[in-house]
């Protein structure tokens, strides 16, 4: 049994008690991600993100990459990326009315280069700073979001949730991508299904 199925395996009874849109936008982001020619799904899990989940998917895909042979260097930026990610939805993901802080993880192989999709809830406060934030990441050169990253660092940029503000910088830096992103309607009021990706390719 792959990684892959262990995951969605041990979720299927949880998964029950997620609401049918956030579900149906979770299908339609998996659809859309994974619609690519001769691309493989290395690990995707929707539910909820425990730090024992986070830490077990983390090392999952590290050990996948190994046992595939592929080169260090991606996956020293494909760890720091999940880890990123991973730590985004489990500190700073939002809670629907019952309380449950819902996300997903996707990581898909396509020849030597990979993709990772993340989703978690977002509040009308996270569309807003999240919009304003990544923007700005995107807008930048490689070069310029080094140097974005150095002068956060030093100075302490904090975000709408008090957190350190590097995370999503850390992933532009990492992936050496633009962090593409949506924003999706939920039942709840003021209440979003935010997902970002980011596409790692081969030095």
């Amino acid at each position: 049994m792959t990684y892959k199925a262990i995951q969605n395996e041990n979720m299927s009874s949880e998964n029950s008690e997620i609401s049918t849109v956030v579900k149906n936008t979770y299908q339609d982001i998996y659809d859309t991600f994974c619609a690519v020619p001769n691309s493989s799904v290395v690990i995707a899990h929707f539910g909820r993100f425990s730090q024992d989940l986070v830490n077990s998917i983390s090392e999952g895909v590290e050990n996948i990459l190994i046992s595939n042979d592929v080169k260090k260097n991606m996956i020293k930026r494909m760890f720091s990326v999940l880890i990123e990610g991973l730590q985004n939805i489990r500190i700073h993901g939002g809670s629907d009315a019952d309380d449950q802080q819902i996300g997903h993880v996707i990581v898909l192989r396509g020849g030597a280069d990979y993709r990772v999709s993340f989703g978690s809830y977002a509040s009308e406060e996270d569309r807003s700073f999240l919009t304003k934030h990544l923007d700005n990441i995107n807008e930048k050169s490689l070069e310029e979001v080094k140097a974005f990253y150095l002068d956060v660092l030093s100075k302490g940029f904090l975000s709408n949730k008090g957190g350190a503000g590097l995370g999503f910088i850390t992933i532009a830096l990492k992936s050496k991508s633009a962090i593409y992103y949506a924003f999706h309607p939920t039942d709840y009021k003021d209440l979003y299904y935010f997902d970002f990706s980011v596409e790692l390719n081969i030095d």
